[in-house]
C-alpha cells in the first residue's frame, strides 16, 4: 500500500511539474509581447503614483527627483539598473527608432550637443508621444513631447532598456 501510494504522489508530482514548464515550442510570439507590455505598463503606473513629487537636485527618491533620478528609481522598481545621470543613461540600452518608441522607453533631449534631461515615455495617441519626468520647475508632471514647443525641438533619441 505504501508503494502505491507513494508511486501515485510520485506520478501526480512529474505531471504537475511538467505541465508548469512548457517546452520551448509552446511560447509564441503573443505570449513575449504580451509579457513586454504588461512590463511596460507596470513601468508607467509605477512612474504615474510619483506624479507630484517635488524637483530636488541629486534627488533619487520620492522626497524629490531630479531627471535621471527619477527614471533610475522607476526601472529599479523591475530589478533593471541605471546610472544616475542622463548623460550615462543615453549610453546604456539600444536606441529604438522614433516609429518604433513604446511606452516604458526612455527620451532624451539636448542643451547644445551634450544630453541634459531624460524622461519616460507614458504613451502614444495619434502620433503624439507623452513622457512623464522630473521638470525642474514643477516636479514629476506627464506632458506630450510631440505638441511641446519647449521639448519637441530638444529631442535627441530613444533608448529601450527592457530585454525583450
Amino acid at each position: 500500500m505504501k508503494n502505491f501510494i507513494f508511486s501515485l504522489t510520485l506520478i501526480f508530482l512529474l505531471t504537475q511539474c511538467s505541465s508548469l514548464k512548457p517546452s520551448d515550442t509552446e511560447y509564441s510570439k503573443m505570449d513575449v509581447n504580451e509579457n513586454s507590455n504588461n512590463l511596460r505598463m507596470d513601468l508607467v503606473e509605477y512612474a504615474r503614483k510619483q506624479v507630484g513629487v517635488k524637483y530636488k537636485y541629486g534627488g533619487t527618491t520620492p522626497k524629490g527627483f531630479d531627471c535621471s533620478g527619477f527614471t533610475q528609481y522607476v526601472y529599479k522598481f523591475q530589478n533593471i539598473d541605471l546610472p544616475h545621470n542622463a548623460g550615462a543613461q543615453s549610453q546604456v540600452g539600444r536606441k529604438v527608432k522614433s516609429k518604433n518608441v513604446q511606452p516604458g522607453d526612455l527620451v532624451f533631449f539636448r542643451k547644445g550637443r551634450k544630453v541634459n534631461h531624460v524622461g519616460l515615455i507614458t504613451k502614444i495617441e495619434n502620433e503624439n508621444v507623452y513622457m512623464i519626468h522630473s521638470s525642474s520647475s514643477r516636479g514629476i508632471i506627464e506632458e506630450s513631447i510631440t505638441l511641446s514647443t519647449y521639448w519637441k525641438p530638444k529631442l535627441l533619441y530613444y533608448r529601450n532598456y527592457l530585454n525583450e
